[in-house]
């Protein structure tokens, strides 16, 4: 392309590109070049027109030019079209000055790459003719990264900071605020202060103050991060809560130069959780008070239980001892059928004086003050079963070595005697078998009772364990209803759970767990009904040994 016009001082006319002489080196312009193609900077050296004379390596590598091309090119083929003026009037100003001046614009790589540069010029003059202008250019794209990544930065700073529900806050050593975002002066009532100035603390309400100011000097003190809650200063209609955070920047001696902050509005959340108290001082108020009127209730029905079951118990034992005399009197009277139906009148009268005593049983369970002991359950199912006093052909199959568990022995020997007895009275086979044994389990015993009965169709399972609920009750077999309901509210009252193992024709296992340490609490209302949705297991009394368990062994009991 043809150079520009160059601009001349007017006591020289402008040199004719085609007419100049190659430059001839001296020897030390000649060792100045050799320093040059060492030096980190781009260094070109141009004729008064723009041509390149000289491009060191590190012009001619930041470009993409070979030598070999470089030396036909001017400053105009490797300059944007759009810095052509700027690099004219540039020449034209080196060559008029004396001194050479300063430039910025961008070179274009061989490869089209922009390339922005900052150049420092100086004039070579011969015989008051310009010789060469030798130019030093610094490379500016690392500098101009920075400076769109630190302007990219400060955007995202300003975008984050006026958009997060944090208000967010700068300040110096002294804690006074050097930048504070539009939700920060929205917190702090400052909304109408177009950037606050004084320290972050003035908008702490006056009866906070000495406390916050406190923390914060001994945060200042070891440098650690401050974080409060305290009231706004401020006239807002309400009263209004503001939780704070500050990191703290320091400098490499361990002061404190400034930091970093984050406020938010936590009144919702004060408010919120005062209510939320208070409520639960409702809630406790109205626990105690109910928990109050039901231990009344209970102690008031426990005082009508004993006094009904006096009462009961007095008539019960007039009519018993009536039907005995009248019987006795009058025998031959009566006949054999008015002796027999005397002797029913006496059995309905045992069994409601069982029946007596089965409620107040049933409502002394978690009412005792007793302590707990180490009960051994192999004596205590010896004198079960002679308590039971089953018949003879009933044979009994005990696992030796039952173990010693901690409880009460009249609710163990309660629990064993019932599941016993019914198993005794239900049997119904002159080759009748009754297993008892135990198996460990993580922090407690499994007990079991079973026996080759006639089994319990599963839609009864749960109604077994219901208080007055008998599956025969006009067979004839003794039992107040109560037995099972019994044993439940004592294993459950213990923390321990009941099951039911059971088909029609296949015989009957009562499983209970008993933990080695009594529930926190009382566990009465425990649902039974996962007893009746269990695979039956009934006892197979063939068999020697179990697994986990030792052999049980056989015994006519006495």
């Amino acid at each position: 392309m043809q150079p520009p016009s160059l601009v001349t001082p007017d006591s020289a006319p402008a040199p004719d590109p085609d007419s100049m002489p190659p430059v001839d080196w001296t020897e030390g312009e000649r060792r100045l070049l050799d320093l040059f193609e060492l030096a980190g900077e781009m260094i070109l050296i141009l004729d008064p027109i723009g041509r390149v004379l000289f491009a060191n390596e590190a012009w001619r590598s930041s470009l993409g030019y070979p030598a070999s091309e470089s030396a036909g090119l001017t400053v105009f083929d490797v300059t944007r079209r759009v810095d052509h003026a700027v690099c004219e009037s540039w020449l034209s100003q080196s060559v008029r000055e004396s001194i050479g001046s300063r430039i910025r614009f961008s070179f274009t790589a061989r490869d089209g790459r922009e390339v922005p540069v900052e150049g420092f010029t100086n004039v070579r003059r011969k015989e008051g003719q310009v010789v060469f202008l030798s130019g030093l250019f610094r490379d500016l794209s690392q500098e101009r990264r920075a400076e769109a990544a630190q302007r990219e930065s400060a955007e995202l700073f300003h975008l984050l900071t006026n958009h997060t529900p944090l208000g967010v806050f700068r300040m110096d050593s002294a804690g006074r605020v050097t930048y504070a975002s539009n939700r920060w002066k929205q917190i702090a009532g400052l909304s109408h202060v177009a950037q606050p100035r004084g320290v972050w603390w003035q908008i702490v309400h006056v009866a906070d103050r000495d406390r916050l100011l406190a923390d914060w000097t001994s945060s200042l003190r070891h440098a650690l991060e401050f974080s409060s809650e305290f009231r706004i200063q401020g006239t807002f209609p309400a009263e209004r809560w503001c939780r704070i955070r500050i990191s703290l920047t320091c400098g490499s001696d361990g002061a404190v130069q400034g930091g970093f902050g984050t406020t938010e509005d936590i009144t919702e959340h004060r408010q919120a959780a005062h209510a939320l108290r208070r409520a639960h001082d409702d809630l406790e108020e109205r626990v105690r008070t109910r928990t109050a009127e039901l231990e009344a209730a209970n102690h008031e029905l426990a005082e009508f239980a004993y006094v009904v079951s006096h009462d009961l118990k007095a008539p019960l034992r007039g009519v018993s001892l009536l039907s005995e005399w009248l019987a006795q009197d009058y025998a031959g009277s009566l006949g054999p059928e008015g002796v027999e139906l005397f002797e029913k009148l006496r059995t309905r009268v045992r069994d409601m004086h069982s029946l007596v005593d089965g409620v107040l049983s049933y409502m002394r369970i978690g009412r005792t003050a007793e302590d707990e002991v180490e009960v051994a359950l192999g004596p205590l199912l010896k004198n079960v079963i002679e308590t039971v006093a089953p018949p003879p052909e009933i044979l009994f199959d005990v696992q030796p070595s039952l173990p010693s568990v901690r409880g009460l022995p009249q609710q163990l020997g309660q629990v064993f005697q019932n599941l016993i007895d019914n198993a005794v009275k239900f049997i119904g086979r002159p080759d009748g078998r009754v297993a008892v044994g135990a198996r460990r389990e993580e922090g407690q015993w499994e007990f079991f009772v079973a026996d080759n009965g006639p089994g319990i169709h599963p839609r009864h399972h749960a109604r077994i364990f219901q208080i007055f609920q008998r599956l025969d009750p006009g067979s004839g077999t003794p039992g107040s209803g109560i037995g099972l309901s019994l044993v439940k509210r004592i294993v459950e009252t213990r923390g321990g759970r009941i099951t039911v193992e059971s088909v029609e024709g296949l015989g009957t296992t009562f499983r209970f767990t008993w933990p080695d340490e009594p529930a926190p609490t009382r566990r009465e209302g425990r649902s039974t009904e996962a007893a009746a949705t269990r695979t039956p297991r009934p006892w197979n009394f063939g068999q020697e040994q179990r697994v986990g368990e030792k052999p049980l062994q056989s015994h006519t009991p006495p």
